[in-house]
């Protein structure tokens, strides 16, 4: 499968006006997004949400890994209906955000 977004790892900075910004962490440090602020308040929920943005390819390998480990076990011996459900929701979620 080809990636269409920019690979990992992205990682979050402040700029000097307070905006948050999510960069690729290990070439240029290009920014992907920019969350512009107002307040304290807005700045604490803009960290949040570009945390959560930063940390989409590392959760998305994860949940595939996830997903693969699952299904080797669904596969086994020890096969229980509730992996099969599990299995079902990872793979919606993977599926929303490939091309």
């Amino acid at each position: 499968m080809s990636t269409k977004h920019t690979p990992g790892p992205w990682a979050v900075v402040r700029t000097h006006t307070n905006a948050v910004q999510i960069v690729h962490a290990e070439c240029d440090q290009s920014v992907l997004a920019t969350l512009n602020t107002t307040g304290k308040n807005n700045r604490d929920h803009a960290m949040k949400r570009a945390l959560l943005m930063a940390g989409a390819p590392e959760l998305l390998a994860a949940l595939r890994y996830l997903t693969e480990m699952a299904q080797f076990t669904a596969n086994g011996k020890h096969n229980c209906p509730e992996i099969h459900g599990a299995l079902a929701e990872a793979r919606a979620a993977i599926a929303k955000v490939q091309p």
